[in-house]
């Protein structure tokens, strides 16, 4: 299918995996406009443009002011990721990726995720048929804020990740996340290149929870230059309700503060309905950021 034309000098070709520095730039100016900081980091963006079930000839797009990367997009697991330079902003380039979503994506579900100040995405989103969906948020523990102590109940207990226990986290955290229905798995594979081989993971950082042995709770952490991020936290659905989550994070957070980590950090939505409880440890929403859906057939 021909796509709508781009404004004229500008031209368009898939990302490479050597784009990185030019997307994070990009990522990192929208994040500081919209939240005052960057929270994306470069090897982030590497890592995302490097897992196995992204094929960038097919699934992204940069677009391209001569040499320039001016703006980009990208379709990953049911979702779409996009940013506009505000050197190129309302030439229609925003139009045009949203039309390139719909040529990717033909019928099928495709969310965004877009900061409640970006009303101009907003609109543009709502103008092709996409709809909000959840909200999620970011929210921080302050370095004033005292870590309460949770302690597991008996039976139980903590530690960090042992060698031979990744497979049973991914299980867990996939198990827990495949709960919020419309999201489609990740799989071991692009877990392993998103978590275990990112440059800032460290296993000895992760909170595992386990019972007679069995891992039935992970908290995994990976460390930003200002913050103790919270990437994934999970219990299995027989076990919750008996505090675990928030021993996990607990002992986390107080780790991370040994190592010079001051701040905690991490990112919810309204689907895990876990607001209260990050509250509950003295986090704090920062951002707030809604998700919109065109819904598939």
């Amino acid at each position: 299918m021909v796509g709508m034309p781009l404004p004229e000098g500008l031209t368009h070709r898939p990302l490479t995996v050597d784009d990185a520095p030019a997307v994070f730039e990009l990522w990192a100016a929208t994040e500081r406009r919209f939240l005052g900081q960057p929270l994306v980091e470069r090897s982030d963006v590497a890592d995302t443009l490097a897992v196995p079930s992204v094929d960038l000839d097919h699934d992204s797009v940069g677009v391209l002011d001569g040499d320039r990367l001016v703006a980009w997009a990208m379709f990953t697991r049911g979702n779409g990721l996009a940013d506009v330079g505000e050197s190129h902003a309302g030439r229609g380039i925003g139009t045009w990726l949203v039309d390139w979503f719909d040529r990717r994506t033909g019928s099928a579900r495709v969310g965004q995720e877009v900061h409640v100040d970006d009303a101009a995405t907003e609109t543009l989103l709502a103008a092709h048929g996409y709809a909000p969906s959840y909200t999620s948020w970011v929210l921080d523990l302050a370095p004033d804020v005292e870590i309460p102590r949770r302690d597991v109940p008996a039976g139980f207990e903590t530690g960090a990740l042992a060698t031979g226990e990744e497979r049973a986290v991914h299980e867990v955290v996939e198990s827990a996340f495949a709960e919020w229905g419309q999201r489609e798995p990740m799989s071991y594979e692009d877990w392993d290149r998103l978590v275990l081989q990112a440059d800032r993971f460290r296993p000895e950082r992760v909170v595992v929870c386990r019972r007679d042995g069995e891992v039935v709770g992970a908290c995994v952490v990976v460390d930003a230059p200002d913050a103790c991020w919270v990437w994934q936290l999970a219990v299995r659905a027989e076990h919750r309700g008996r505090g675990l989550a928030q021993a996990m994070m607990a002992r986390a957070f107080t780790e991370a503060r040994g190592r010079g980590k001051d701040v905690g950090r991490l990112a919810t939505d309204s689907r895990t309905g876990a607001l209260g409880l990050y509250e509950k440890l003295g986090l704090q929403v920062k951002h707030e950021m809604r998700e919109w859906v065109r819904p598939g057939e």
